[in-house]
């Protein structure tokens, strides 16, 4: 977030006739607080910060019991003063007497978790006054082309929202025990049922190695063009929805019809070559119909915003997420993401950027994220054409950041015969780097137009795409 200032209030007074947001009573209740019960330190300083507080003198003192607890000090008013002296702010802070009459003036702590949320509210709207003035200005900037105006401007306003989520999910490390010994129960309950802990892929090979996609985890699934990255996604994102876990599609390559046709034909058996030129028998369309209805029951929405920086991708899947409409993000493809203005032009800082708030979208809407990634012409120097880490595209970052990385390699695409896999229309997915498991490979067969995948080997009867068919809630 752009550094707003923190005494620009106080300079200023009044703005446009009103006083900013604060309250000022509150946070001397938290000072007192903090002074007389040593059970509210924790949570006070987990919470707030000094520049929450609106006036200075609560700022110096709210900073100086910070270092005391910091250094396991005994806290009280006179070492909180002894502090204040030490820093030479005690007098600014309203001097030993002043913060003596913090104390005096609450009974107990019983309240500080709700009077530090006032504390937080109240700065987080001070915020964003100030971060409307800096927009206004951007506004005014001739200067600036429009994207980068609204990137800048972007940035602060999800600089706010971050502090106010970062704040909310401060949790003790005992919630933290607990949530890990629940998360192992529920593992352990989904296993004695025959179910995996994580979102199917869909594949049985590739769910058995990974245990389906977890939580808060950042897959890249990387390879050369025409390797079938998209197609893989689109089952991948299938096999989540018919899951019951709702899925969002960023698609910067593809539009929303484009997807959506493969998609269809994933129900149904016409040929993809048939369905682009419009020779389409009267049974085939039915079975596009019959597909249609099925795939429109399906939890999957799609954003095919061409040109979107991470941040705007963060900021949508946030909002959907809020109102139950992400469970799994799909972003087709890095390279594709556009740099925003602070990245300048060193791609290799730009994919950093963007893998990295990836990672942390999925970690602050606690949801898969996967991000598809082009190879480096690397691939094509080798006799056997199989991708490697270092193949990746330019950064390092894309590999340190990934929680799970996948190649796609399909051998008959470069004309290459396999031991491994039977007949042209198979390929491996490699799994060269899983923070929780083994690597390796999976294999995995597709129709001759990829818009149907399956486990490898039963492309030729089909028997396992009539059985998930026949198994559809709808």
């Amino acid at each position: 977030m752009a550094k707003l200032s923190e005494n620009s209030f106080l300079k200023a007074g009044m703005i446009d006739g009103k006083l900013p947001p604060s309250a000022v009573e509150i946070e001397a209740a938290v000072l007192g607080e903090m002074i007389i019960d040593s059970g509210c330190l924790e949570t006070a300083v987990n919470l707030l910060s000094a520049e929450m507080f609106y006036s200075e003198e609560h700022r110096l003192i709210f900073s100086a019991v910070s270092e005391l607890y910091a250094e396991s000090k005994s806290i009280d008013a006179l070492t909180v003063a002894q502090q204040l002296k030490k820093n030479g702010s005690l007098e600014q802070a309203g001097g030993a007497y002043g913060v003596s009459k913090l104390g005096a003036s609450v009974g107990s702590g019983a309240h500080v978790e709700y009077h530090c949320k006032i504390i937080l509210q109240k700065y987080l709207m001070r915020q964003l006054v100030e971060a409307g003035g800096e927009i206004q200005k951007t506004g005014f900037d001739e200067s600036l082309d429009v994207s980068d105006a609204l990137a800048k401007s972007e940035k602060l306003i999800t600089g706010i929202t971050d502090i106010a989520e970062g704040r909310r999910s401060v949790k003790s490390f005992t919630e933290i025990v607990d949530a890990s010994l629940n998360e192992a129960y529920r593992r352990a309950a989904a296993a004695k049922e025959g179910k995996m802990s994580g979102i199917t892929t869909g594949l049985r090979d590739l769910d058995a190695k990974l245990f389906g996609w977890e939580q808060s985890n950042l897959i890249i699934l990387a390879g050369r063009p025409g390797q079938g990255k998209s197609a893989l996604m689109l089952h991948f994102a299938k096999a989540a929805a018919r899951a019951g876990v709702p899925a969002a599609i960023f698609s910067l390559e593809m539009s929303d019809v484009r997807l959506t046709d493969r998609l269809l034909l994933s129900f149904c058996d016409v040929p993809a070559y048939k369905f682009r030129s419009g020779y389409i028998s009267r049974d085939e369309l039915c079975g596009l119909d019959s597909a249609a209805g099925q795939l429109k029951q399906l939890p999957i929405t799609i954003d095919q915003t061409p040109t979107v920086t991470i941040s705007q991708i963060r900021a949508k899947a946030r909002a959907m997420s809020r109102t139950g409409r992400c469970g799994m993000v799909f972003i087709d493809y890095l390279q594709l993401i556009q740099m925003s203005a602070s990245q300048g032009k060193n791609v290799n800082n730009a994919i950093a950027e963007i893998t990295r708030e990836a990672k942390i979208l999925a970690k602050e809407i606690n949801v898969p994220v996967m991000l598809l990634s082009q190879l480096n012409r690397e691939v094509e120097r080798r006799a056997d054409k199989r991708p490697q880490l270092a193949d990746l595209r330019d950064s390092g970052a894309i590999e340190q950041d990934a929680d799970i990385v996948i190649f796609v390699y399909r051998p008959a695409y470069y004309g290459i015969e396999s031991t491994d896999l039977s007949g042209k229309n198979s390929g491996i997915l490699t799994v060269a780097k899983f923070r929780e498991g083994a690597v390796g490979d999976v294999s995995f067969s597709h129709n001759d137009g990829l818009t149907q995948i399956y486990d490898h080997g039963t492309q030729q009867d089909k028997m396992l795409l009539r059985e998930m068919q026949a198994d559809l809630p709808f």
